[in-house]
This record gives C-alpha cells, structure tokens and sequence, in this order.
C-alpha cells in the first residue's frame, strides 16, 4: 500500500537528514522554481507541498510550527522548517502567486502593427492624421491551439498614454 504524503514527512527525521537548514532551504528553492540537487521522490514533494500549504495558511513562527508539527515533521526539525520558511516567505509568495496568475490568465502569444495615415473622412476632408493599429493575440496555459486575438487601434495621443499606463503597470510589478 502507498504511503500518504505525511506518513512521508514522518519519515524525514535528523538520522536522514543530516542538515536539516539546507535540505529545507533547498525544498524551498526547488518551490521557487531553482534548479537544486534534491532527489525527486516523495518525501521532497510531500515537503514542497507542506511549503506551499503553510504559507497560505500560517501568519507566525509558532503557527507555522504547530502546522509542520501537525502534519508530520519532527519536532526537533520543525524549528529548522519554520526558520528557513519564515526568512523567505515574501519570496515563495511571490512565486507562488506568479505560477497561478500565468496558470490562468491569458498571456501574449504574438502581436503584429501597421501605422496608417488617415488622409480625410466623411466629416473632414484634409485630416492627415497617423493611427497605430495593433493586434494582439493571447492564450491560456488550456487553450494554446487557438488564441484570441484583439485589435487595437490608436492616435498618437491614445499610444503616448496607453505607453504611459503600461510603464506604470510594469513599476508596480517590479
């Protein structure tokens, strides 16, 4: 009979894991996405998983110890857990949060753009005025095969702020 995941964080004890601080720092790192020389088997998983879930529901040192604890680890490795959880906390939410917005939001998958001068229309005859026509296509991680596609058409005027708005977006993010 397989094991559960906490029968497999049970199992994690000094006498298997002789650096207790670097195999968690490391459980991290492979959460955020780092390259690291940890075995993939179970017991990682069931310590990345534990990661993720801690860090969504626990707020202090001792909550996120009582949550190790009752989950499986080791009282005497918990405080190395916790530690190594708690100094990197904005980073593996940071993380995190990024892997689930790209999960379920559309990303650009290609763009194309043509300028055009408008010479007149039905209400101004001599206009010369240049648009900005710029079409975009998106897809979710589900739909790849067939992107959704926006076109988008702007005065210099609507391209100097839509730049600007962009720039602005791109200084929160970072």
């Amino acid at each position: 009979m397989p094991q559960s995941l906490s029968q497999h964080l049970q199992n994690i004890s000094t006498s298997n894991v002789p650096e207790p601080s670097k195999f968690f720092h490391a459980v991290i790192d492979s959460v955020c996405g780092r390259a690291t020389d940890l075995p993939a088997n179970l017991t990682v998983e069931a310590c990345k998983s534990l990661v993720c879930r801690t860090v969504s529901v626990s707020r202090s040192s001792e909550e996120i110890q009582k949550n190790l604890i009752s989950e499986g680890i080791a009282q005497d490795l918990a405080p190395h857990f916790s530690s190594a959880i708690e100094s990197r906390v904005d980073e593996i939410k940071s993380h995190l949060i990024r892997t689930q917005f790209r999960s379920c939001s559309p990303s650009l998958v290609n763009f194309d753009w043509k300028v055009q001068l408008v010479l007149g229309s039905d209400s101004l005859s001599n206009q010369q005025e240049p648009l900005l026509q710029l079409q975009l296509q998106t897809a979710t991680s589900e739909n790849k095969a067939h992107p959704a596609s926006a076109l988008l058409e702007f005065t210099s005027d609507e391209l100097d702020k839509f730049i600007e708005t962009l720039e602005n977006i791109s200084k929160q993010i970072n």
